[in-house]
Formats: structure tokens, C-alpha cells, sequence
């Protein structure tokens, strides 16, 4: 009987280790594969114990949102359908993270903040993310990319990044069906739980979302220039820059961070981010289309531009022929009193407007 349940526990730990690919979970007690980013900056990364979690974790450190760090992955599924990413982390501030990646069609970066709202390549995970307590996160990449960008697929997740300071755990790639039968789990525990407990639960919810200061004090970022850029393949890519002003009106400094390969074509996102006084932050993006893409959009013309060049064209022509039948007549009938007077003789067929 003992030999049975040696058996069956090896056997759980082995399924569990088959179902995920373990990117950090501070276990070797090191921060090698971390950095600060720039290297210049404010921030500081420790392996350390955590007495609520019973192991060890990573702790940045840092400026709130003006200190970032990189957790350099370089990670390549051999089946590129399996990118359910998964992590835990316990914040109790502000924090944006961005996740790197390398695709079919150039570099992406999917950005993920506390709160609920989401926009091109950003998402929300909700507004109790940053209450100071461990939460779990798990987020299909591809779904998020191909949300924005049709038809691509993932080659490489390069990089997860995050800015802020508190405490992360557990961060791997996970089994897609593990993730999908947990999110089954979950729907049905939430179908049994009783009328009374879920009214509990909406009317705390409620109270935590009422008491957040990101809903009345977020700061506006404005983006100058074009948005998206077309560039031709080669060309230089010029910012444009952004302002940013908080709710009393104060100016703000914006940080910009890009990966852009001129040379490559594909569609990029230049990141615009800023932090108020409350340590509240907001991104904004742009995007740069290089290569072949912006080429069509700049030197073709629709089909419907085109039909309606070819209409405007055959009415100057048969307004040039009237025109030139009406100076006829006008001449063989020498009305030279019309012309004198500077003014249009009657009957003259009416130009076409452009």
C-alpha cells in the first residue's frame, strides 16, 4: 500500500510537471535571469522568502512605475496554439505588464494593467489586481494578439516586463486543456455557491471598486503626430512624442519605449506611459506599419477613388466638347458685344465641379 501511494504521488508530480513549462518560480534562490531596465535606474531585485506563500519569490523594488524590469525569457513553443501564459504576483500599487513577443508578422507587445478596460494589444485584469494580496493570472496570448493583429501566430515569447514594485511567483507556460478545465471548474463552483453569499460578495466588490482612486484621478496622455505611422521598409522612424496632464492640470513626463526593425516588415507598437503624484499610471500606443503595407496605403488608390476618377473624366471631356461646338457657333455668329463685356454668353454649357 505504501509503494502504491509512492507511485501515485510520483505519477501526479510528473503530470503536473508535463502540463506546464516553468519560466520562474525563484526556487534556485537567484535573480540571474532578471534585469533593470535601463540598468541606470532606480530599482532594486531580490530572492527572498514569503511567510504567506511558504516559498520563495521575486521582489522588485523600485520608483513605482518609473522603475522597470525584464524577466528574459526567449521562450519557443513547438506548437504554436499552446501559449496560455500563467504567473502570480501580490501589488499593492500601480503596475503595467508588457510581454514581449516575436511573431509572424514582427514584433508585439501585449500590455496588461489593473482595472477593466482594454484597447488595441491592451487588456485589464481587473480591478482588484493590485489590492495588496496574491492573485493568479492566466492569459491566452495568441486570443489576446489575434484580438488586434488577423492572422498571426506566435514564434517566440521574448520577454515579460513589468513596472512597479511588489512581489511575483509561479510565472510558466501552461496546458491549454488544464487552464480550459479549470475555467469549467470554476463556472460550475460559481453556479452552486447560494444566493445570500454571492450578494455578500458583489456588495464587497462594489465597495473595494467605489474606494479605488484610479477612477477619479487617472492621468490623460496625448499623442502628436500620426497614429498609425506608415513607414516604407528602410525608412527612419521619427517619434512624434506625446504630452501627458493630470487632472489638475499639471504637466506630466511620458516615457516612450519601442522595438521597431525598419528593415523588417510588420506592425509595431511604440508604448507611451505616465505617472500622476498618486502613483496612478496610463499607457497609450501607436502603431508603425513598415514595409509592403503602408506602400499599398499610400500609392494605391481604391477601387471606388478609382471609378469616380473615371466618371469626373468623361464629364470634363464631353463638357470640353460642348465647349468647343459652342466657340464654334459663337464665331460664325460674330457676337462680339458678349465678348466685350467680359461677361459668360449665354447658353455656355456649365464646368463640372472637381
Amino acid at each position: 500500500m505504501y509503494r502504491f501511494k509512492c507511485f501515485l504521488s510520483l505519477l501526479l508530480l510528473s503530470s503536473s510537471l508535463l502540463s506546464a513549462t516553468l519560466l520562474e518560480n525563484a526556487e534556485s534562490k537567484k535573480t540571474t535571469k532578471w534585469s533593470v531596465v535601463p540598468s541606470k535606474t532606480m530599482g532594486k531585485i531580490n530572492n527572498i522568502y514569503n511567510k504567506d506563500k511558504k516559498s520563495r519569490v521575486i521582489q522588485l523594488i523600485g520608483e513605482h512605475t518609473q522603475s522597470v524590469y525584464k524577466l528574459s525569457l526567449k521562450h519557443k513553443n513547438t506548437q504554436a496554439t499552446q501559449y496560455h501564459l500563467s504567473w502570480e504576483m501580490n501589488y499593492n500599487e500601480d503596475f503595467v505588464i508588457m510581454i514581449e513577443l516575436n511573431t509572424t508578422k514582427g514584433k508585439y507587445t501585449l500590455i496588461y494593467t489593473p482595472g477593466n478596460e482594454d484597447s488595441y494589444l491592451q487588456y485589464g485584469l481587473g480591478e482588484t489586481a493590485a489590492l495588496g494580496n496574491w492573485k493568479k493570472f492566466e492569459r491566452n496570448l495568441l486570443n489576446d494578439l489575434q484580438n488586434a493583429i488577423a492572422d498571426v501566430q506566435i514564434l517566440e515569447l521574448k520577454n515579460f516586463v513589468i513596472k512597479g514594485s511588489g512581489l511575483l511567483d509561479n510565472i510558466q507556460m501552461v496546458d491549454p486543456q488544464r487552464a480550459t478545465k479549470k475555467v469549467i471548474k470554476k463556472s460550475i463552483a460559481a453556479k452552486n455557491i447560494e444566493k445570500p453569499k454571492t450578494i455578500l460578495k458583489e456588495s464587497s466588490i462594489v465597495k473595494t471598486k467605489s474606494n479605488n482612486k484610479k477612477t477619479s484621478h487617472m492621468p490623460v496622455i496625448y499623442l502628436n503626430g500620426k497614429n498609425p505611422v506608415l513607414l516604407k521598409k528602410g525608412e527612419r522612424y521619427v517619434e512624434a512624442g506625446a504630452t501627458a496632464v493630470d487632472k489638475r492640470g499639471t504637466n506630466l513626463n511620458v516615457d516612450i519605449s519601442h522595438q521597431i526593425d525598419i528593415l523588417k516588415e510588420g506592425e509595431y507598437s511604440v508604448i507611451y506611459m505616465t505617472t500622476n503624484h498618486l502613483g496612478n499610471s496610463v499607457i497609450e500606443t501607436r502603431r508603425v506599419i513598415v514595409g509592403e503595407i503602408s506602400e499599398q496605403k499610400e500609392n494605391t488608390i481604391s477601387s471606388e477613388d478609382a471609378l469616380n476618377l473615371d466618371r469626373r473624366s468623361q464629364e470634363l471631356s464631353t463638357w470640353e466638347e460642348e465647349l468647343k461646338a459652342r466657340e464654334e457657333a459663337l464665331s460664325k455668329k460674330k457676337i462680339i458685344e458678349q465678348r466685350s463685356t467680359n461677361k459668360a454668353p449665354e447658353n455656355y454649357p456649365s464646368r463640372p465641379g472637381l
